[in-house]
């Protein structure tokens, strides 16, 4: 595909591209755990300052649940906190993960995504549960979550990060993204984009790997 010439790396967002996501589960599952007012504290189009938190490292999977306990008011065990954040994870369809194999074989193949160790824990037993592996590491030759780098998409730093780090130039690479204002930083990087628009299109570019 036109897309992939000139390509010799790819950089995946996680959430929407690889991993299925469902956002109103996890606002249905807050909002039954700690009262209807939670989703004023969460969405993804204007996050909380202690999701951000997490997701850049800043503070520990106990602190967050300790700040959304504040936030309800509500003596919420930790079990009940990650099964409503995690809520919103659905899963990975297994062609995708076939087509990623394939890839890497042809390309050096990256994930950047924002994301939390509460949600990689699940997404790595989600790999061994369905007999996948062991984790997601197996498909790529690296992976980067900004609560491990410490910085978030759409910051410039989070993107020159993974170029610096693999000494890979920015016109030789594809990022593929579902949210536009982190394909617009990548783009006026100098990065090569594919804006995902919903999980088909994913099959579509990379069609001849299937």
């Amino acid at each position: 595909m036109r897309t992939l010439q000139n390509v010799d790396n790819i950089i995946f967002d996680l959430g929407e591209v690889i991993l299925d996501l469902n956002p109103q589960n996890t606002i249905h599952e807050f909002n039954k755990l700690m009262g209807k007012d939670s989703v004023e504290h969460y969405s993804f189009s204007k996050q909380s300052d202690v999701f951000d938190k997490f997701e850049t490292g800043k503070i520990t999977a106990a602190e967050f649940r300790n700040e959304l306990r504040a936030i309800s008011g509500k003596d919420v065990v930790d079990e009940d906190i990650d099964h409503a954040w995690n809520a919103m994870l659905v899963g990975i369809p297994k062609p995708k993960l076939e087509i990623l194999k394939k890839l890497k074989d042809q390309f050096q193949t990256f994930v950047l995504s924002n994301t939390n160790c509460i949600h990689i824990k699940w997404v790595n037993n989600y790999m061994e549960e369905h007999k996948y592996g062991k984790s997601l590491n197996e498909f790529f030759d690296a992976v980067y979550y900004s609560h491990d780098i410490g910085f978030r998409k759409p910051d410039d730093a989070a993107y020159t990060y993974i170029l610096k780090k693999h000494h890979i130039p920015a016109d030789r690479s594809l990022f593929i993204d579902d949210r536009i204002e982190n394909i617009e930083t990548a783009a006026r990087l100098g990065i090569k984009t594919f804006h995902m628009k919903n999980r088909h299109s994913f099959f579509g570019l990379f069609e001849e790997y299937m």
